[in-house]
C-alpha cells in the first residue's frame, strides 16, 4: 500500500511538473514533433514502469491516462489558441496588404491624372490667353480650351476607374453607345484624323475612353515632334468566332508617326513596359513610368478586348480589338426615346441651388434656353439661402437641382444629400436631381439613398444633362401616376371613397 501511494505520488508529481510547460506549450503554440515527442515520452515511461516488477500495473495505467489526458488538454487548447492567433495574424496581415495596395494604386492613379490635368490645364490656359490677345477672331480658341477643361473631367472620372481596376473591382456595364459621338468626345481639342461609322454599340464606355484617351496621349507625346499625324479609326465586322449573328467584332486602331530619336518598339519591348522593366532612354521623359499603357491593358482585360502596340518603318500602330453586340432598341430605351420625344411640360418650376456664382448663372441660363419654362431660380449665394430653397421646392417645386457641398466657411458647410434627405421626409413628390464633382459608385449610393432619382456629375454637358432630365421626369411623372391611380384602386376596393 506504501509503495502504491508513494507511485502513485509520483505519478501525480510528473502531471503537476508538467502543467507549466504544457501552459507554456499552449500560448506560445508547438511543433507537431512537439506532441510526438511528448506521446512517445509518456508512452516509454509507461512501458519501462509496466515491466517493472516493484509498479502495480493498475498504478502505470492511471498513471499514463493521467498524462494522455494533460497531452490532450494542452493539444485542444493549444491548437484553439495557435488557430486564434494565426487567424488574427493572417487577418492583420491582408489588411496590411490591401491597404498598400489601395495606397499603391491612389498614388499611380493620382500620378496619371496630376500629369495630365496639367496638361490639359496648360492647353486651356494658352488657348485663352491666346483668345484674349486675338478677340473675336480667335473664338476658335476659346472653343479648344473649352474642350480641354472638358477632357480634364473626365480625366478626373478615369481615376476612379484606374483604382477599381487596380482593386479587381470594376464591374463591366454595357450600354448603347454611339461611336461617331463617342469618338468626337474623345477628339475635341484634338488635333486627330477620324473615320468612324455612325453606328450605336454596345460597349463598356468608361473602359474604351480609357483605352483611348491613353492612346491618342502617348501618339501626342511620344510620337513625332513637329507633325506626328495621329489617326483614329473604327471599323466594324462580323465576329468570326461570334455566337450571336448580332455581334459584330469592333477595332479601333490609333496610329501615328514614329519619333525618329526613339527606340523601335517591338515585342519584347512591350513586354518589359507591362512588367514595368522598360528600359530607359536619354529621350524618354523623367516622369513617365508607362503606368498609363500598363493601365490600358489591364481595362482591356477587364473588358474583354484585345490589345496590341506594334511599329512597322516609321507608323506605331495601337490596335483594339473587341466584340460589341449592335445595339438593338431594348424595352426600356424605347420608353426612354418616348419619354424623350414628349419634351417639358411647359411653366414648370425649377430650383436650382450651388454654391458656385458660375454654376448658378450656367443652370439658369441654359435651363431657361432649353427647359421651355422661364420659373427657374437659382439659390446658394449664401447659407440663409439655403432654407429659402427647401421651402421654395415645397411649395411649388416641379424639379429640385442641388449640389452635393455646399460650402460657405467656418463650420457652414452644408451636404446636398441633407436638403434631400429633408425634402423626401416632408413628402416632396417632385423629380430630385443632385449635380456633383463626386460621383464615385459610393456617392451615388449616397445619393439614391437619400433620396435622389437623378446623378449628374460636372463633366456632363449642359445640353446633355438636360435631355437626360427631361426623360427622367417623364418617367417619374409616368411612375407616379401609376402609383396614385393603384392607390384609388386599392381605397376603393376597401370599400373607401378615395
Amino acid at each position: 500500500l506504501l509503495e502504491r501511494t508513494s507511485f502513485s505520488n509520483l505519478w501525480r508529481a510528473l502531471c503537476l511538473r508538467m502543467l507549466p510547460g504544457a501552459l507554456l506549450i499552449c500560448f506560445v503554440g508547438f511543433h507537431p514533433y512537439t506532441l510526438v515527442v511528448s506521446l512517445f515520452a509518456a508512452v516509454a515511461t509507461f512501458i519501462i514502469l509496466t515491466l517493472s516488477p516493484h509498479i502495480p500495473l493498475q498504478v502505470s495505467f492511471v498513471g499514463l491516462a493521467s498524462v494522455v489526458a494533460v497531452m490532450a488538454c494542452v493539444l485542444l487548447c493549444g491548437s484553439f489558441w495557435t488557430r486564434m492567433k494565426r487567424q488574427s495574424f493572417l487577418l492583420e496581415r491582408s489588411f496590411e496588404e490591401a491597404l498598400e495596395g489601395a495606397v499603391r494604386a491612389s498614388r499611380q492613379a493620382d500620378s496619371i491624372l496630376n500629369h495630365t490635368l496639367k496638361n490639359t490645364m496648360a492647353d486651356a490656359a494658352s488657348d485663352i490667353e491666346l483668345f484674349l490677345e486675338d478677340g473675336v477672331v480667335g473664338e476658335g480658341h476659346l472653343r479648344r480650351a473649352a474642350a480641354s477643361l472638358w477632357r480634364g473631367m473626365r480625366s478626373c472620372l478615369n481615376r476612379q476607374a484606374y483604382l477599381h481596376l487596380v482593386a479587381g473591382k470594376y464591374s463591366v456595364s454595357l450600354l448603347s453607345t454611339n461611336l461617331a459621338k463617342f469618338a468626337r468626345e474623345l477628339t475635341t481639342g484634338r488635333n486627330v484624323q477620324v473615320r468612324v461609322p455612325d453606328q450605336a454599340v454596345c460597349i463598356d464606355e468608361r473602359l474604351c475612353h480609357l483605352i483611348l484617351d491613353n492612346a491618342l496621349s502617348n501618339a501626342f507625346k511620344h510620337g513625332h515632334c513637329d507633325n506626328p499625324d495621329v489617326q483614329l479609326a473604327i471599323e466594324l465586322s462580323q465576329a468570326a468566332t461570334a455566337t450571336s449573328p448580332d455581334t459584330m467584332l469592333l477595332t479601333a486602331t490609333v496610329t501615328n508617326v514614329a519619333h525618329p530619336a526613339r527606340p523601335t518598339i517591338t515585342p519584347e519591348f512591350v513586354t518589359q513596359v507591362l512588367e514595368g522593366e522598360a528600359p530607359s532612354s536619354p529621350t524618354a521623359s523623367a516622369i513617365s513610368d508607362r503606368i498609363g499603357l500598363q493601365h490600358s491593358f489591364m481595362a482591356a482585360k477587364t473588358a474583354g478586348a484585345a490589345l496590341s502596340l506594334t511599329q512597322t518603318d516609321g507608323t506605331v500602330a495601337f490596335v483594339m480589338r473587341l466584340e460589341a453586340a449592335a445595339s438593338a432598341a431594348a424595352p426600356r430605351e424605347s420608353l426612354a426615346i418616348e419619354a424623350a420625344a414628349a419634351g417639358f411640360p411647359p411653366g414648370l418650376a425649377i430650383y436650382c441651388i450651388d454654391d458656385s456664382e458660375a454654376a448658378r448663372r450656367l443652370l439658369r441660363h441654359n435651363l431657361l434656353a432649353h427647359a421651355q419654362t422661364d420659373r427657374v431660380r437659382v439659390f446658394g449665394e449664401n447659407e440663409g439661402e439655403v432654407a429659402e430653397f427647401t421651402q421654395a421646392v415645397l411649395q411649388h417645386g416641379d424639379i429640385a437641382i442641388l449640389d452635393q457641398h455646399l460650402e460657405y466657411g467656418g463650420d457652414a458647410n452644408i451636404l446636398g444629400s441633407d436638403i434631400v434627405a429633408d425634402l423626401q421626409a416632408q413628402g416632396y413628390r417632385g423629380l430630385v436631381c443632385m449635380r456633383s464633382g463626386n460621383t464615385a459608385d459610393e456617392d451615388v449610393a449616397l445619393y439614391q439613398a437619400a433620396g435622389a432619382q437623378c446623378v449628374f456629375g460636372k463633366e456632363v454637358s449642359m445640353k446633355r444633362m438636360i435631355a437626360r432630365m427631361k426623360v427622367a421626369y417623364n418617367e417619374h411623372c409616368r411612375r407616379h401616376a401609376t402609383l396614385v391611380i393603384e392607390d384609388i384602386d386599392s381605397a376603393r376596393s376597401s370599400g373607401v371613397e378615395p
